[in-house]
């Protein structure tokens, strides 16, 4: 009883503050989409086009504000048909995310993701290709000084294959610094991924990509 209680107060008291906030009707983005791919011959001089796939994928990304709150829904269904070859596959992902404006200079964010991919053809080892992937994330941007950026995000991803010797755990990290210092704008990023196997799984390899990079601007209108 005491436990029910407690959980009717938590929704009275979230049901309260989302009715504080001033609420902005929904945006509705649908879309579909058709991708036909071609292998070029091997030897260029033949300048043969083979038809290699083709891809079906619709879209529904749903938005909604509250200063300082945003939410946003992204479904996307995808089937790739391989023309020549084995391999054709399918997969439904869903993809929420909420960001919160704390402040003039802070602002947080967090995601999370669902995908369920499927192949009606085994790999070359005869093992099953269809896994369910959950996702999860979270991120924030800090704006010291006019002019001034530092976004930091880390979000991790397991893929829970059919055939268990494949499932796997992805993390990815990443940072950036975007400064103008009067017509320069200075931008500094690196991204690491790093992925390795999951539970008892046999036929994962543990790989990390680290990406780092800087440019500068030169923008005098500004």
């Amino acid at each position: 009883m005491k436990k029910a209680l407690i959980v009717t107060f938590l929704a009275a008291c979230t049901s309260a503050a989302a009715g504080a906030l001033d609420w902005m009707l929904p945006t509705f983005l649908l879309r579909y989409e058709i991708t036909g791919g071609t292998i070029e011959d091997a030897d260029p001089d033949e300048d043969i086009m083979i038809p290699s796939s083709l891809r079906n994928a619709a879209s529904l990304t749903i938005r909604e504000d509250a200063d300082p709150l945003s939410l946003g829904l992204l479904i996307r269904y995808s089937a790739k048909d391989y023309l020549l070859q084995t391999g054709d596959y399918s997969y439904l992902s869903l993809d929420p995310e909420a960001k919160l404006k704390l402040s003039e200079a802070l602002t947080l964010g967090a995601s999370s993701g669902f995908k369920w991919a499927s192949s009606p053809e085994p790999d070359s080892s005869g093992l099953s290709k269809d896994y369910l992937a959950l996702k999860g994330g979270m991120d924030a941007t800090w704006k010291p000084l006019k002019g001034t950026a530092l976004d930091i995000s880390a979000s991790a991803e397991y893929d829970l294959y059919d055939a268990s010797e494949k499932a796997r755990q992805l993390y990815s990290v990443s940072a950036g610094l975007s400064s103008r210092l009067g017509e320069i704008v200075l931008n500094v990023r690196y991204r690491g991924t790093f992925r390795m196997p999951l539970g008892d799984a046999v036929l994962v390899d543990q790989t990390a990509l680290n990406t780092a990079s800087v440019s500068l601007q030169w923008d005098p209108n500004r």
